[in-house]
C-alpha cells in the first residue's frame, strides 16, 4: 500500500532545498517540484506517525536532473548533516536507473526496512552530474506495522555490529558516556545518542563477553532491539 498517509509532514524536512520548492510538494502525485539550492545534494528526512515496513520506493522526476546517487539511512533521532551523510555507512546504497524516474517501484532489502520511523535519503547527484536536482514526487511503498509488533529484531544488522566490534568496544571502554557533541565519532553505528548511552550503561556486562563475538553481537542486538520498540511504542502515544 500507499504509505503517503502515515507521513507526518510537520515533522519532515529538507537540507538543500530551495525555499520556492519545500519538500511538501513532493509528498502529492501531480504537485509542484522540490529542487536543490547551491549544487545538486539534497537530504531528505520523512517521519511516519507509526512503525512501518517499506518495501519499495517511487521517484518521479526529469531523466537529466532526477536524483542518481542514494544513501538511504533510517530512525535516525535528528537530521544528519551533509558530512555525517556521507562519512556514515548506509541501510542502503542505490544507483537510480533513469528509467525508474517515470515512478518505477524500486525494491529495497525487506531485512534492512522492516521497522520504520524515519527514513533519511541523502541524494548524492542527479543523472547529469550537475546543475540542480529536481524531484517531482516521492512514495513509499509497504504496510503498517500492527502495535505490539515484535518483528524489530530483523532491523538490526548482526554483521555490522561484527564488523564495527573494536569501535564498539573502544565506546564501552571510554571514561565517560557519549554526549551529543561527539556523536560525529560514534555516527557508524546507525543509532541514537540514547541507544549509545543504554549500550554504555551495560558496558561491564557486553565487556565480559568480547571474546564471544556472536554472543556479544547478540546481546548488543537485543538491546538495540528494545531501545527500538520503547521508542516505537512512545512516538505512538505522542501520536
Amino acid at each position: 500500500m500507499d504509505l503517503k498517509g502515515l507521513i507526518t509532514k510537520n515533522q519532515c524536512e529538507c537540507l538543500g532545498g530551495t525555499d520556492d520548492y519545500p519538500l511538501e510538494h513532493v509528498f502529492t502525485d501531480g504537485g509542484n517540484s522540490l529542487k536543490s539550492d547551491f549544487d545538486d545534494q539534497l537530504i531528505l528526512s520523512v517521519n511516519f506517525n507509526q512503525s512501518i515496513k517499506i518495501h519499495a520506493i517511487k521517484l518521479k522526476a526529469p531523466e537529466k536532473f532526477g536524483p542518481k546517487t542514494l544513501k538511504l539511512f533510517i530512525n535516525q533521532i535528528a537530521t544528519m548533516s551533509f558530512e555525517q551523510a556521507e562519512s556514515c555507512p548506509a541501510v542502503q546504497d542505490m544507483i537510480v536507473d533513469p528509467k525508474d524516474l517515470a515512478g518505477n517501484l524500486i525494491n529495497l532489502r525487506p531485512v534492512k526496512f522492516a521497522v520504520v520511523n524515519s527514513i533519511q535519503i541523502f541524494i548524492i547527484n542527479n543523472q547529469s552530474g550537475s546543475g540542480s536536482t529536481q524531484l517531482d514526487y516521492i512514495g513509499f511503498i509497504g504496510s503498517p506495522l500492527p502495535a505490539g509488533n515484535n518483528s524489530i529484531s530483523t532491523d538490526v544488522d548482526i554483521e555490522g555490529i561484527k564488523q564495527h566490534k573494536q569501535k564498539i568496544i573502544n565506546l564501552l571502554k571510554s571514561d565517560r558516556p557519549p554526549k551529543i557533541n561527539d556523536m560525529e565519532e560514534y555516527f557508524w553505528t546507525g543509532y541514537s545518542p540514547k541507544t549509545l548511552g543504554e549500550l554504555y550503561d551495560k558496558r561491564h556486562e557486553l565487556l565480559s563477553i568480547i571474546h564471544d563475538s556472536n554472543l556479544f553481537a547478540q546481546k548488543i542486538a537485543e538491546i538495540v532491539q528494545q531501545h527500538h520498540l520503547d521508542a516505537a511504542t512512545e512516538n505512538k502515544k505522542a501520536t
